[in-house]
């Protein structure tokens, strides 16, 4: 019998999330894409037949798209600052817009978590030793009223499912 037609079944679903750890206000993310991998695979040929072997995995960066409010900008700045990247202040002379002195990954973790239909934590994923890789702002338009967004991607050294 499917799940469907049983009624104490409640699949997870795509709009039932909570990310934790980027920015202090958790209700400001709009959108996470999950922690994918790829493991690399390897052939080698041995007289009339191929082997395939596992090679080493790989975890793809992850999309977290954010709606700005406030001193959001100042929170991401923050982060790049504490991963040794930040965007340069007036004050600085001859600056080219960003002061880079990389510190290394960041030490906090990323929590994104899968909510039932209660609203409470099911499962999810923790992302380790992360760093800002990119960070894409809204196109402001006057004929445009929809919300600013951020769009930062971040890359880790791997995740844990939890």
């Amino acid at each position: 019998m499917a799940f469907w037609s049983e009624t104490s079944s409640s699949p997870l679903r795509n709009y039932r999330f909570k990310v934790l750890g980027l920015l202090k206000d958790v209700w400001l993310v709009k959108s996470a894409t999950m922690p994918s991998f790829e493991v690399a695979k390897g052939e080698f040929q041995v007289l009339n037949h191929k082997h395939k072997v596992a090679g080493v995995l790989s975890w793809q960066d992850i999309t977290i798209t954010t709606v700005a409010q406030g001193d959001t900008l100042k929170q991401i700045n923050d982060l790049m600052k504490a991963s040794g990247h930040a965007l340069a202040s007036p004050i600085v002379p001859d600056s080219k817009g960003i002061i880079n002195s990389f510190k290394g990954t960041l030490q906090n973790k990323i929590i994104i978590n899968l909510l039932d239909k209660d609203g409470k934590s099911t499962s999810g994923f923790e992302i380790r030793d992360w760093f800002i890789s990119n960070v894409t702002f809204s196109t402001l338009d006057y004929s445009d009223d929809e919300l600013f967004n951020i769009e930062i991607s971040i890359a880790y050294e791997y995740a844990m499912v939890i």
